[in-house]
């Protein structure tokens, strides 16, 4: 074998594997990313809401030997609770002009008297919604619907509710919430922290691409220092070797050369070989200098 070459069948194939395995990976990555988002670009979207019930907002007092009441316009009042919505978008996606539809069905069909309504959209802006004009009510007193336009239902923190509505109710009873939207694409669930986590997941094939980059970006920088460091010993290595009466012999000044080119082709090789771990040697293809 010749010692000019240094290579070998092996590095001829291992070469060619390389060269495959980084077509077939970018080629697959190209799948991944297109697809992921031609499904993203179709599927549908949640968005979370959550109803809470304070059970006494305001509540009439007890003193022994006095007389306490609360009037509203005129009329005893014993307790005051309060229902609260509010819709978090943990989506991948901003929407605009969004519908929202909130029903409040007192327990056991009892009338359900309401004293009190508001509603805003993302910090707690009133502008930021328009109610709903001329929602049915229907002929059932235990009943009450109400209709929002949300101007933006943007992406939101894990606290930052992007629509939140407030009514307060007589009594104590806890009425039966139930929130819809008419948006396209889009439909209201449950509220749950492990929802939040789940938005990022539309992000994990961004994430893969550009980690792959990143990964091959610092792999050529970590060769290229090794590179600059293995040339350094190989030059030490180098003087050391020519420093050697054989080496002064060859490379007297009555030498062609193409014979003292290959002198230098032959000690600089035999060098590479000694600074190469075992695997460098099998990975390399080089076969061993003579």
């Amino acid at each position: 074998m010749s010692d000019d070459s240094g290579l070998s069948a092996k590095k001829i194939i291992i070469s060619a594997i390389v060269s495959i395995f980084l077509v077939l990976l970018g080629a697959g990555v190209s799948w991944f990313v297109q697809t992921r988002q031609s499904t993203a670009a179709n599927k549908l979207r949640y968005v979370d809401y959550q109803d809470r019930f304070l059970d006494s907002v305001i509540r009439q007092p007890t003193i022994p030997g006095k007389k306490i009441e609360i009037l509203l316009d005129g009329q005893r009042v014993a307790n005051v609770s309060q229902v609260s919505v509010a819709i978090y978008n943990f989506s991948d996606r901003d929407y605009e002009q969004v519908p929202i539809y909130i029903t409040l069905k007192g327990e056991d069909g009892n009338a359900l008297q309401l004293i009190g309504e508001s509603a805003a959209g993302a910090n707690n802006i009133p502008e930021a919604i328009t109610p709903i004009a001329n929602v049915a009510q229907g002929d059932d007193p235990s009943v009450k619907r109400y209709g929002y336009m949300v101007t933006t239902l943007n992406r939101t923190q894990f606290t930052e509710p992007q629509f939140s509505a407030n009514y307060l109710i007589l009594g104590k009873n806890k009425p039966r919430v139930d929130v819809q939207t008419q948006k396209i694409g889009l439909e209201l669930r449950q509220y749950s922290p492990a929802n939040y986590g789940s938005s990022w997941l539309g992000w994990l094939p961004f994430i893969f691409v550009l980690l792959y980059v990143a990964g091959i970006y610092l792999a050529h920088r970590f060769a290229l220092k090794r590179a600059l460091k293995q040339d350094e010993k190989i030059r030490l290595a180098l003087v050391a070797t020519l420093s050697k009466p054989e080496a002064k012999d060859q490379l007297s000044l009555g030498q062609e050369p193409s014979v003292l080119a290959g002198y230098l082709l032959k000690e600089m090789q035999k060098v590479r070989w000694e600074q190469l771990p075992r695997l460098g040697r099998w990975l390399s293809g080089l076969s061993k200098p003579e």
